[in-house]
């Protein structure tokens, strides 16, 4: 059986719960930053009735937030468990062709000055 391989890359959203007693429930959730997950999946070509870890294995090459990979910190507080499930649902929808990929945004040290305008879809007055 060979397993078939794809590069992954995801925005994973970092919130907090907080307790606000005037929504139905009493809770919301807070957006705090966002955290940039690289790796490679791979399908280990299993069946639908089998759970996500027996058909799927993945790497994780890097967590980035803010440019650096804190990765390590975040294995030293055993926060990596969210994140790993989130990569199971990310590989299971990239494998069966429901996601989409995020680019990661390659920034130019030098910028080349350029100006580009875009053509607006109506008039302004």
């Amino acid at each position: 059986m060979t397993k078939s391989k794809k590069n992954f890359c995801f925005i994973y959203p970092v919130t907090k719960l907080v307790i606000d007693i005037s929504r139905p429930g009493g809770k919301r959730y807070d957006h705090v930053t966002d955290l940039i997950v690289t790796g490679v999946g791979y399908n280990l070509g299993g069946t639908l009735f089998e759970d996500l870890s027996d058909r799927y294995e993945f790497d994780i090459e890097s967590i980035t937030h803010q440019d650096r990979d804190i990765r390590d910190i975040l294995d030293a507080f055993d926060s990596l468990d969210k994140i790993n499930d989130a990569c199971f649902h990310f590989i299971h929808h990239k494998f069966t062709g429901q996601e989409s990929e995020y680019k990661v945004p390659q920034l130019h040290p030098f910028p080349s000055g350029k100006v580009i305008s875009l053509p607006l879809k109506r008039n302004i007055k």
